[in-house]
């Protein structure tokens, strides 16, 4: 195992971190696994290492024997696409927990501690492995901040990953997020981002989330669901791509969006579906519900399909809550903010439901609750 410059240490860099998220220290102390980066840099102090081990690139090419990963994940393409040997020399192998437990990343940015935000965070999850990840971005700063991860998920291997990003972020901070998603053989990405605002109008964060998966190996199954829920005028811009390389592959994006007073929001997707992808089954679903005329939403899924025998859809809706149905309701003796509530809670079941993790669930349906103001 490697010992990184960029892996930091010390009571200083662990208490700046607690300050931020004081929970993390009592998580930290309840023997859950926990895994806490501050500006993309590793802090050990509050890191369970059971989980995980960091190797650098050329380690990593040494266990792989080289060449290739397992499930059609050639290393040396992975490194191109991932720039890994020129701005991020390490991967962060993860362990499946004898427990089965989820993995808890707290992703701290800060302008007040460690400038440079710009390292890029790999992890790797080795062949047959099943890993569940909340991950969960919490912020202190007034200047932009950005990360860039990538996954690379192997052959007959499986990510359950749980994007939280805090709703006091909406106040009025800016962050650029890019996430990889590379897949080898048989394996299943289902990746889920909540992007929650408060009910304060004068919020006016900025998010811009880039998200690009490519299905290497056979019978992959790729999943990415979102719901946004923003008012002020805060404004995450989501864009998306999704290449199709190999036989049998699945991918489906659904994309739930509520916008209120001057937010905004961005649906931008493009699926590819290459040469002799045959077989393919793409999804590309966006549904907005805007609540103020100020409220804005830019959707644009595209298709390039390059290949036979594939089944692709792809739709966009927005609008505002149905006016019939709304006047049922409260001829049903529901007020007018209770029969919008049960309208939006039925609109965001699509993503809800699909959440398998009993604690996020509650925590998010509680969030939406609040918003919804049922």
């Amino acid at each position: 195992m490697t010992e990184l410059s960029n892996n930091y240490t010390g009571s200083s860099l662990e208490s700046a971190c607690v300050k931020m998220a004081p929970y993390i220290l009592n998580t930290h102390k309840s023997s859950k696994q926990v895994v806490v980066f501050l500006n993309n840099h590793l802090v050990k102090s509050l890191t369970d290492l059971s989980c995980l081990k960091s190797y650098s690139t050329i380690e990593l090419e040494q266990i792989t024997n080289g060449k290739k990963i397992h499930g059609g994940l050639k290393l040396d393409t992975i490194n191109e696409l991932a720039n890994m040997t020129k701005d991020s020399r390490v991967v962060f192998v993860l362990n499946e927990s004898v427990k089965q437990e989820p993995i808890t990343i707290y992703r701290l940015f800060s302008d007040k501690m460690l400038p440079d935000h710009s390292n890029k965070v790999g992890f790797y999850i080795p062949t047959k492995t099943s890993i569940t990840i909340r991950e969960r971005l919490i912020f202190d700063t007034e200047s932009t901040s950005c990360s860039n991860n990538f996954w690379i998920i192997d052959k007959g291997s499986s990510l359950t990953k749980y994007r939280l990003l805090e709703s006091s972020f909406f106040k009025e901070t800016s962050h650029d997020s890019k996430e990889s998603f590379y897949q080898g053989e048989n394996s299943l990405c289902n990746s889920f981002s909540f992007f929650l605002g408060n009910n304060d109008k004068s919020s006016r964060g900025v998010l811009n989330n880039k998200i690009f998966s490519e299905l290497i190996g056979k019978s992959c199954n790729s999943n990415h669901r979102s719901i946004s829920f923003l008012r002020g005028s805060a404004c995450v811009k989501n864009k998306i791509k999704t290449i199709h390389h190999n036989i049998d592959c699945n991918s489906h994006e659904i994309y739930k969006g509520v916008f209120d007073h001057d937010s905004q929001g961005e649906f931008d997707s493009l699926v590819v579906v290459e040469r002799g992808a045959i077989n393919a089954n793409t999804v590309q679903k966006n549904n907005n519900v805007l609540l103020s005329s100020q409220a804005k939403i830019d959707s644009n899924p595209q298709l390039e399909i390059f290949t036979d025998d594939v089944k692709c859809s792809h739709g966009s809706t927005t609008g505002q809550l149905d006016a019939d149905a709304i006047f049922y309701l409260r001829s049903r003796g529901l007020s007018l903010n209770q029969a919008m509530g049960v309208l939006l809670k039925g609109f965001l079941t699509e993503v809800v439901e699909f959440l398998e993790d009993e604690e996020i669930c509650k925590e998010i349906e509680n969030s939406l609750k609040n918003l919804i103001k049922v």
